[in-house]
C-alpha cells in the first residue's frame, strides 16, 4: 500500500462527508388557487341546485298549463254536447282547436254515453284509440294519464265523467294532446334557463378571481420585501399594511432587528475570545522554550493542542454567524474563483498551475465569503499537495443548483491514511502547515446551505478530487403586486 504524503492537508475529516440536503417538503396549493377552486366548487354547485330548482318548476308550470288547456277542451265539449227528446246525444258545434279536425293532427276528442260514440274528424279510422278506461277518481273530477297514439307520438289524456239533466248514466268524456309541443317548450326553456346560469357562472368566477388578486395582492407584496430582504438583510419590511399583516410584519421586523443584535454582539464577542487567548498562547508557546526539552515538547504539544481547539470552535462560530445574515445573495462563482486563483498564484509563486473551468452560469446562492472561504480551502489544500496542476470547475446542476469540483494531480489518499483522515482535526503528516480546521470549516459552511462535500480520487489528473455539491434553495418568485 503507497505510503506516500496524503494528498490532503493536515486537517483531512472524512473521506467522505456527505451531509444530507434538507428534505423539502411537497409545496402545497397557494392559498389563491385553494380560494379560487373553493369558489368554482362553491358556485358551480350552488348553481346546480339552482338550475334543478327552477328545471322542476318549469317543467310542472307546463304541465299544469297543459292540464288546464284539457281541462278546458272537456269543459267546451260538455257544453257543446245537445240532448235529444229521445235521449240521443250530438255535439252542436266543433271545439274551435283547428286541430281537432285534422286526421292524425295528435289533437282527438270522444265522446261515450253507453253505445253511442262521438268522435273527432282527427281520430279518422282510430276507432278505439280513446275508448274509456276505469277511473279511480271520484265523480266528476278530471283525471289525467298518459299514452301513445299509432305513430308512437306520447299523449296527454284528459276524461271526466259529467252527469247531464235528462240522460241516463254518465257521459265520459276523452280529450287527448300531442305532448310533444309540450317537450320542444320545455327543451327550449331549459336551454335558455342553462345558457344564462352558465353566462352567470362565468361572471361570477371572473368576479371572484378578481376579488382573490385584489385581496392577495398585500401578500404578494409582503413576499417581494421578502426576497428584497434575502438579498439584502438589512432591509425591513415596510409600507402600508393592511390591518390584518401590520401585526405580522412588525413582529417580524422586531425579530430581525433582534437576530441582528444577537449576531453582532457574537461576532464582537468571536473577536474578543480570538485576541484573548492567542496572546496567552502564544506567551506559554515563548517562555516554554526556556525549559529544559522534555517539559518544553510537553508544553509545546499542549499549546499546539489548545490553538488547533481554539481555531476550530472560533471559525465555526464565524462561519454560522457570518452565513446567518445573508442566504439568498447570488454570488458569481466564476468571479470567486478567479480572484482565489489569482491569490493561490501569489501564495505559491513556485507552486501548480491552477486551471479554472466556469460556466456563465454558476451561481451560488448565499454569502460570498462563506464561498471564498470554501474554495481557499480546497485550493489551499490541492495547492499544497499537486504535483503540478490543480483544476478549480463550477457548474450549475439546474436552476440555482450548484457543483464546485477542486482536483490535483497529487499523490492521493491511500486506504490505510484514509482511515486516519476520518478522524476529525487529524494531521496526517506533521511538516506541512495547518491546524487540522480547513476541511473541517469547509463542511461546516455546506452543511449551513443544505450542501454535502465528498473526497475521491481524480479520474482526470489523478489525485485527489473534492466536489461541494449544493441544492437550490431559492424560492419561485414572488408573483408582481
Amino acid at each position: 500500500m503507497s505510503t506516500a504524503p496524503p494528498n490532503v492537508p493536515p486537517d483531512v475529516p472524512p473521506t467522505a462527508l456527505p451531509t444530507a440536503a434538507p428534505n423539502v417538503p411537497k409545496a402545497p396549493h397557494s392559498m389563491r388557487m385553494r380560494l379560487l377552486i373553493g369558489a368554482t366548487i362553491w358556485l358551480s354547485g350552488s348553481l346546480l341546485v339552482v338550475f334543478g330548482v327552477l328545471a322542476l318548476s318549469v317543467s310542472q308550470s307546463l304541465e299544469r298549463t297543459v292540464q288546464r288547456q284539457l281541462g278546458f277542451e272537456v269543459d267546451s265539449l260538455v257544453a257543446a254536447v245537445d240532448i235529444g227528446d229521445g235521449g240521443d246525444i250530438a255535439v252542436e258545434y266543433e271545439p274551435p282547436n283547428p286541430l281537432f279536425s285534422r286526421p292524425y293532427s295528435g289533437w282527438y276528442w270522444q265522446i261515450r254515453h253507453g253505445d253511442t260514440v262521438l268522435r273527432s274528424r282527427s281520430l279518422w279510422d282510430w276507432d278505439d284509440l280513446l275508448d274509456a278506461r276505469p277511473s279511480h277518481t271520484p265523480k266528476g273530477t278530471l283525471h289525467i294519464r298518459r299514452m301513445q297514439d299509432p305513430y308512437g307520438r306520447e299523449l296527454q289524456i284528459a276524461e271526466r265523467d259529467v252527469y247531464l239533466p235528462g240522460l241516463k248514466g254518465a257521459l265520459h268524456v276523452t280529450v287527448a294532446a300531442d305532448r310533444s309541443e309540450l317537450i320542444r317548450e320545455r327543451s327550449t326553456l331549459l336551454t335558455v334557463l342553462g345558457g344564462a346560469l352558465l353566462l352567470l357562472f362565468l361572471v361570477l368566477l371572473l368576479t371572484v378571481h378578481f376579488l382573490v388578486s385584489i385581496t392577495l395582492r398585500p401578500l404578494y407584496t409582503l413576499q417581494n420585501q421578502l426576497e428584497l430582504m434575502r438579498e439584502t438583510p438589512e432591509k425591513r419590511l415596510g409600507g402600508a399594511q393592511p390591518r390584518e399583516l401590520a401585526p405580522l410584519s412588525n413582529a417580524f421586523n422586531a425579530v430581525l432587528d433582534h437576530d441582528a443584535d444577537l449576531i453582532s454582539k457574537a461576532r464582537t464577542h468571536v473577536g474578543n475570545l480570538a485576541h484573548g487567548l492567542k496572546t496567552p498562547l502564544s506567551i506559554l508557546a515563548t517562555q516554554a522554550e526556556t525549559l529544559d526539552p522534555a517539559q518544553r515538547e510537553i508544553i509545546l504539544r499542549e499549546v499546539s493542542i489548545m490553538k488547533r481547539l481554539v481555531e476550530r470552535h472560533l471559525a465555526r462560530a464565524r462561519s454560522v454567524t457570518g452565513s446567518a445574515t445573508i442566504r439568498g445573495v447570488r454570488v458569481d462563482a466564476g468571479r470567486a474563483s478567479r480572484r482565489l486563483a489569482t491569490t493561490m498564484n501569489a501564495l505559491y509563486r513556485e507552486g501548480p498551475q491552477i486551471t479554472l473551468d466556469c460556466g456563465n452560469d454558476a451561481v451560488f446562492i448565499g454569502d460570498e465569503d462563506d464561498l471564498m472561504e470554501m474554495l481557499g480551502n480546497l485550493l489551499d489544500n490541492a495547492c499544497k499537495w499537486a504535483a503540478g496542476q490543480v483544476r478549480l470547475s463550477a457548474r450549475a446542476t439546474r436552476p440555482d443548483g450548484l457543483v464546485l469540483t477542486v482536483e490535483d494531480d497529487g499523490p492521493g489518499l491511500a486506504g490505510d491514511e484514509a482511515e486516519s483522515a476520518r478522524q476529525r482535526g487529524a494531521r496526517l503528516d506533521d511538516t506541512v502547515a495547518g491546524h487540522g480546521l480547513g476541511l473541517d470549516i469547509v463542511q461546516d459552511l455546506a452543511s449551513l446551505y443544505g450542501g454535502t462535500l465528498t473526497l475521491d480520487r481524480s479520474f482526470l489528473l489523478g489525485g485527489l478530487r473534492a466536489e461541494l455539491r449544493f441544492p437550490a434553495m431559492v424560492p419561485p418568485p414572488a408573483r408582481p403586486a
